[in-house]
């Protein structure tokens, strides 16, 4: 976690309580070359998308350095030169002039400000050596995430299958109320996340409500999409899907 070490040097303060890592795995355990991460800070994410602390675009205005302007200050030069050719009235002569000189002007273009953290390569680990011989650091790229849309599916509610008799709806809670930051309020005033088990059902399952007003399960799910809650118990989790 080198790049997390940076962005606490340079925020001055200690993110790793409010910062979850899901690493996407094979099902057979082995890892994938990416994963979600899940900030409570928005300016920490920002930082890492290369935008301001306040999530505005990183940009600048430049002269844009493929625009020649060579021969419109030539032809300007000589439009001084020349003099007054007759039939020509003063009105036209100014017209022509001010013509001639917008081709001077240089153009300018928008390009991205360098970013306010840098992490440069990150040295891999033993393990990552070895499965990469002709490597020796690795560069980590950020991307935001598209909230991704399902017909028919709740965007406010996941649903769990297979919950063992040891396991309460307090154990499950822990792990969902860290992604519940929408604290928008809703006519029921319900403090969520909401976590009901069904024993009844068969198999029993476990339905986890968030926010409706939200994407905090949207979020959630990329997050604990395998939650493990103890050696003998993985819920799997997914949108519940609406009737």
């Amino acid at each position: 976690m080198q790049c997390i070490e940076k962005l606490e040097k340079f925020l001055g303060e200690h993110l790793n309580k409010d910062i979850f890592v899901n690493t996407v795995t094979k099902y057979d355990g082995t890892p994938l070359k990416h994963s979600y991460i899940w900030f409570k800070s928005a300016e920490t994410a920002n930082l890492l998308l290369n935008k301001n602390k306040d999530g505005s675009d990183r940009m600048e205005e430049c002269i844009d350095p493929t625009h020649d302007t060579t021969e419109a200050e030539k032809e300007l030069e000589q439009f001084f030169l020349t003099p007054n050719q007759s039939g020509v009235s003063w009105g036209e002569m100014v017209e022509i002039e001010e013509k001639l000189m917008s081709k001077t002007v240089k153009r300018t273009i928008k390009k991205t400000k360098e970013p306010l953290v840098k992490f440069g390569s990150i040295e891999m680990t033993e393990e990552q050596k070895a499965q990469n011989p002709n490597k020796e650091n690795i560069e980590i790229t950020f991307y935001p995430i598209k909230i991704p849309s399902r017909y028919g599916y709740s965007t406010s509610k996941l649903l769990a299958h297979f919950v063992p008799k040891d396991v309460s709806e307090h154990d499950i809670r822990v792990h969902m109320e860290r992604y519940s930051i929408d604290k928008r309020e809703t006519r029921d005033k319900k403090n969520y996340p909401l976590v009901h088990i069904d024993r009844k059902s068969n198999p029993s399952n476990v339905l986890v409500t968030f926010n409706p007003l939200g994407n905090d399960a949207i979020f959630a799910c990329l997050m604990v999409k395998r939650l493990v809650i103890s050696e003998k118990c993985i819920l799997n989790f997914d949108l519940f899907k609406e009737n």
